[in-house]
Formats: C-alpha cells, sequence, structure tokens
C-alpha cells in the first residue's frame, strides 16, 4: 500500500497538489504563483490543471492506494 497526502478536496471536487520542478522556477509566472503562496494542482474528476488560491480553505485528505499487476 502507498500512502499519500497530496490529495485534498476544495469546493466540493477532490484534487491532487502538483509540485513544479526546479527549472520550472525559471518561468516568471510558475515564480509568482508559488510566491504568492497559491497551490498548483490537477481535478481528479476531469484531469484539468488549475491553481487553487493559497488562502483557499481545503481539507486534506488521506489517501490509500495499491497497484496489482493483471
Amino acid at each position: 500500500m502507498i500512502y499519500t497526502g497530496a490529495f485534498f478536496k476544495y469546493k466540493d471536487r477532490i484534487y491532487m497538489r502538483i509540485i513544479p520542478t526546479k527549472r520550472l522556477f525559471n518561468s516568471t509566472t510558475i515564480w509568482e504563483v508559488v510566491n504568492r503562496g497559491d497551490i498548483f494542482a490537477v481535478d481528479m474528476e476531469t484531469f484539468t490543471f488549475t491553481v487553487v488560491p493559497g488562502i483557499a480553505i481545503v481539507e486534506w485528505l488521506k489517501v490509500r492506494m495499491s497497484v496489482e499487476n493483471v
């Protein structure tokens, strides 16, 4: 089993937090979003990339996943 804390609920939707790589910090846009304290995320229902405001009230979820060889 793999436990992860990178999922959260915001406005009744589940998101996965995304952390940009070091190289992306060369982008002014990435730098501004991170400095504001906002969160990069992927909507797990539509798989769309979004930015969640850092001041948003979110519920962090503990997700348990398992991988099986089929």
